[in-house]
């Protein structure tokens, strides 16, 4: 039985779960407050366990064309010395790396995908709110012709942090917000140190720098100005973007309610550690378009509420790894980090949580 779908937003999350129901033969809607796609880029990595999961639906091929393949990622100490290095293409997989994409080029080859299926997002059309009994969900939506209400056998929630979905469910998010003030920054820069490199730095500041396209890299800091922290050798040419940001570790107890579904952002969000955001959003946009084929959607939340917790746990460890602030326990991290990651099971262990593999 196919069944019609109602999906609100069309970031990756919201794109990834229209496509793969769209290639499961089901009939969607995907629509957009927005009226143009976002220009900026917040993710930029997309790990092993996605693109294997947008494999069938041709999406992967179309990523990695676009995309910078990073195979290795070195963390560094506060005097730029080289502590560890993670590396992503040990691990025997089909997609031995990370995949480097602005968020706006994912999105745009997702658009793409999901037009070849013959769906088309409906942007400037605005979610209010929905009725739902026992075998359908009516979604009332602002557009510029005044109300139109769609009716669906399920609604999803992927319109991210600030979900309307979710506060029409009146379901918490609980949790808690990071004091630091976050600074991301999209540039151009004379750089020959990899495309990857983690620097934890004195005061328990960190700086990551990842290469994102030719000369261009995306530097982020958990402190003002990110760029002031770069190392002597970045040179840095021209700035695109730069945006400060908070950071906060939520989740909702329950990712689902009747008919209605939240997934992404609008059911988890975390620190930027470990680079698992988008990646785990996407991972409850395929996985429960597998439950609705198969008509097991009472199963979503008892499988994805657990995966987002364990998420959550570790992307706050790798945050407070990063940034601790005593310099005795800087040492004793530096030194265990170094004798630790040198053991091909423990760093294999590490790889595998990073590309999404456990």
């Amino acid at each position: 039985m196919k069944h019609s779908v109602l999906v609100i937003g069309s970031g990756p999350v919201g794109l990834a779960h229209a496509i793969e129901l769209s290639r499961l033969g089901h009939p969607v809607r995907i629509i957009d407050k927005n009226p143009e796609p976002s220009p900026y880029s917040k993710a930029i990595v997309i790990n092993p366990k996605t693109l294997s999961l947008l494999e069938a639906s041709g999406a992967s091929a179309k990523l990695i064309e676009q995309g910078i393949k990073i195979p290795c990622m070195r963390m560094h100490d506060a005097n730029g010395k080289v502590l560890a290095e993670v590396h992503v293409d040990l691990i025997k997989h089909h997609y031995p790396f990370m995949l480097a994409v602005p968020q706006y080029v994912t999105e745009k080859v997702l658009t793409d995908v999901l037009a070849g299926f013959g769906v088309q997002i409906e942007r400037a059309k605005e979610f209010i709110g929905f009725a739902q009994d026992g075998q359908s969900v009516i979604a009332e939506i602002n557009t510029a012709n005044g109300i139109e209400s769609i009716k669906a056998d399920y609604l999803i929630g992927a319109d991210g942090a600030h979900s309307q979905v979710r506060k029409s469910l009146e379901i918490e998010f609980s949790g808690f917000a990071y004091d630091d003030q976050w600074n991301l920054a999209d540039v151009t820069m004379d750089w020959d140190q990899g495309d990857a490199n983690v620097y934890m730095l004195k005061n328990g500041i960190a700086l990551i720098i990842i290469r994102i396209a030719e000369s261009r890299y995306r530097i982020i800091s958990n402190h003002p100005d990110a760029l002031s922290y770069l190392p002597k050798a970045a040179k840095v040419k021209q700035i695109f973007w730069q945006s400060d940001f908070k950071v906060s570790c939520r989740q909702v107890q329950s990712y689902q309610k009747g008919r209605v579904f939240l997934m992404g952002d609008a059911a988890h969000i975390h620190s930027p550690a470990g680079g698992r955001g988008m990646n785990l959003g996407i991972e409850d946009a395929c996985i429960l378009a597998a439950l609705i084929d198969s008509e097991q959607t009472d199963q979503y939340s008892e499988l994805r509420y657990p995966v987002g917790k364990k998420v959550i746990k570790l992307t706050s460890r790798l945050f407070r790894v990063a940034t601790l602030k005593s310099p005795f326990a800087c040492v004793l991290r530096n030194f265990l980090l170094k004798c630790l990651l040198a053991r091909k099971f423990i760093q294999m262990k590490v790889i595998r949580q990073i590309a999404g593999l456990q």
